[in-house]
């Protein structure tokens, strides 16, 4: 059996265990297969030997055509147009076998992802829940929560639902991280060349964009929005705090001032202008039920780049086994346990 085929055999193996993994424990026999391949049969990269040497045999004779076809009148006179046919079915042919050669490593990266992934879940307590109605959830949420309201205007759904648990040092506390879809429409004039005349018209035109969240409970305070990025809100009360910093940033609406001077202690409006260094038009709001919702516009909150892959058993294994922390999450997390610790009587 050929290096390529037994690497096929081998990737499958790979595949579906590492889609089976339910802990990082369960990784252990994929770097065993991996390495056994690597020792006894040969490099864990496919063969593009043979690939090459055809590439170089359809170049030639692709090169072979076209000067012939060119220095030939009688040749370019009996075939005409198809000669040129036949030109293009060679660059065809010499653009299918880059293809198969550039992606020939592909599935490599594509089960890392799959082992990284699932490793970055088992490391920070993750759970990814499946959303059986993102659209009937979004109408939920909207009902809730006024970040949900005044985005886009149609395909609005929630598309991802992660579910975490956070041990801090006073707090703890389940939450759900979540990922909003929805699409804004909006029209250009567009003038174009009809026959004789110039034409001006209006040509609809989409954008997808999403927002990122945390859905968790907030026992300590009710009917409040801190806000900076857009969403339509519905308290009646405006409220400022002294710092320059923070009101530069955010706008605060609260069902009654008192409620929003409690909230806003010292300590909490620096952790807000701590967090809008990092975090892109971030909204915080609990509602009058003491739910909270954090909204931001960064993708990378649960991104890691990874570094290495089972192409390199030894280097991925060391980083599979290293403890993959979100650092954005983390920081959000601990900026809730800041607001709980400042809002709770009991501290």
């Amino acid at each position: 059996m050929s290096h390529n085929r037994r690497l096929d055999e081998l990737l499958a193996r790979v595949r579906d265990q590492a889609g089976k993994a339910g802990k990082e424990e369960d990784f252990a026999s994929i770097f065993t297969m991996l390495r056994e391949f690597r020792d006894s049969v040969g490099p864990l990269k496919y063969d593009n030997g043979a690939k090459w040497k055809a590439f170089g045999v359809i170049a030639a004779l692709g090169a072979a055509w076209t000067l012939a076809y060119f220095l030939a009148p009688e040749l370019q006179a009996t075939l005409g147009d198809a000669g040129y046919y036949i030109m293009g079915g060679f660059g065809l042919a010499l653009v299918v076998l880059l293809a198969v050669i550039g992606t020939a490593n592909a599935a490599f990266d594509e089960i890392s992802d799959i082992i990284f992934e699932k490793d970055i879940a088992f490391d920070n307590g993750l759970t990814e829940v499946e959303v059986e109605d993102g659209h009937e959830m979004y109408e939920r949420l909207r009902e809730r929560f006024g970040d949900f309201r005044s985005r886009g205007d149609e395909s609005r759904y929630i598309r991802d639902l992660v579910k975490g648990e956070w041990t801090g040092t006073e707090h703890s506390f389940p939450f759900e991280y979540y990922v909003f879809h929805y699409v804004r429409v909006y029209y250009v004039t567009v003038t174009k060349k009809v026959g004789n005349q110039t034409v001006t018209t209006r040509e609809r035109r989409t954008e997808t964009l999403y927002r990122y969240g945390l859905l968790l409970d907030f026992p300590f305070a009710k009917g409040i929005a801190v806000t900076s990025g857009g969403g339509s809100y519905d308290y009646p009360e405006g409220f400022q705090p002294t710092s320059e910093s923070f009101s530069g940033s955010f706008e605060v609406g609260a069902d009654d001032r008192q409620t929003a001077a409690r909230f806003l202690k010292p300590a909490v409006v620096l952790a807000f202008t701590e967090m809008n260094a990092h975090f892109s038009g971030l909204n915080v709001e609990i509602d009058r039920e003491g739910k909270m919702n954090i909204a931001f516009s960064d993708s990378d909150v649960l991104d890691l780049e990874r570094r290495s892959s089972i192409a390199d058993p030894d280097a991925f294994e060391a980083e599979i086994r290293s403890h993959l922390a979100l650092p954005k999450l983390r920081m959000l997390l601990q900026f809730v346990e800041t607001l709980k610790k400042h809002n709770d009587s009991n501290f």
